[in-house]
């Protein structure tokens, strides 16, 4: 036999205002769902409107009466835990947002392949896809725009002395004769 939905602790209309102010879409469909069966709705067709099985209501309905709307709240969820635990979260950062060496990384720019490398090789953690690597960086908000990379035997007082002797322009070429385009869809010069 199903639990009977307790009717005094709050009214239909007391509900509606509860789920209007629910900060939570799955709160509030469930205090919309207690509502529902207040109001004399079959239980059948409500679990159809908010596609859940009767068990799973028959659930709501206990934690409602046990304790009110507070009682539909999700609980936290404690969740996969983090590879990188978090005590080396600072270090991390700070060593992505350091330039990497080229002579100890071997590249002068950070990628997700990289930073794939770094966490295993220094920290002890495996990463298996690029996309948790991308995750933890925008989590710690690193960001994957960067500056257009240089070559390390870049010499910024070579590439100056080259503008300086180069020619301004170029020269200018040649114009072209306009063309008329015959009927018969050859061409010849206008004139």
């Amino acid at each position: 036999m199903p639990h009977a939905v307790r009717r005094d602790i709050h009214s239909a209309a007391e509900l509606l205002a509860f789920s209007k102010t629910s900060e939570n879409i799955r709160h509030s469909h469930r205090i919309l769902a207690i509502r529902d069966v207040l109001r004399g709705e079959p239980r059948g067709d409500v679990c159809a409107r908010y596609g859940v099985t009767r068990e799973n209501f028959r659930h709501w309905v206990s934690w409602y009466n046990e304790s009110g709307v507070d009682g539909l709240k999700d609980e936290a969820r404690s969740g996969r835990p983090k590879a990188l635990p978090t005590e080396k979260l600072s270090t991390f950062k700070a060593r992505i947002e350091a330039q990497p060496d080229v002579k100890k990384d071997g590249h002068t720019r950070w990628r997700a392949v990289d930073i794939q490398r770094v966490l295993r090789e220094e920290y002890g953690v495996t990463y298996t896809s690029l996309y948790g690597v991308r995750k933890l960086c925008h989590a710690l908000g690193l960001s994957y725009v960067t500056a257009r990379p240089t070559h390390p035997k870049h010499d910024a007082e070579a590439i100056e002395a080259f503008k300086k002797n180069s020619r301004r322009s170029s020269p200018k070429s040649k114009r072209r004769t306009r063309t008329k385009r015959l009927n018969s869809g050859a061409r010849t010069k206008a004139g």
